[in-house]
């Protein structure tokens, strides 16, 4: 049954689409600027120094900070540091800071039914 729930979970992982911002924007902004809108579900599976690596971030070469934010997944331009989500319940698509580029969990979805995939 476990195998079953999670096999079927909402929305499906192939629907991701991550997306870097640009420091000083939310997820939500920048999603919403590629025609997509943020999902909050797939934080927990972006939020590594990999994924990190694998959009264009330097985590290879800076510094890797563990916090509870309202900003993390991301990287801190001034201070050169990747900064990953310690408490799953603070992962937000609305937070901004100036100083902060953030990876984004995007998705397309059908026009009027914002709550659906695009290929769902």
């Amino acid at each position: 049954m476990q195998d079953f729930c999670y096999q079927n979970l909402w929305p499906p992982l192939k629907a991701l689409i991550t997306a870097q911002g640009e420091a000083g924007k939310s997820c939500k902004e920048v999603c919403l600027s590629k025609g997509m809108v943020c999902e909050p579900e797939f934080f927990s599976k972006i939020n590594s120094r990999d994924s990190l690596t694998q959009n264009g971030f330097p985590c290879n070469s800076s510094r890797l900070e563990e916090v509870p934010s309202l900003i993390a997944p991301g990287f801190r331009k001034e201070s050169q540091a990747c900064i990953l989500q310690t408490q799953t319940l603070l992962f937000s698509c609305t937070g901004t800071s100036p100083s902060t580029m953030r990876l984004c969990p995007c998705r397309k979805y059908k026009k009027g039914q914002v709550a659906l995939c695009e290929d769902c």
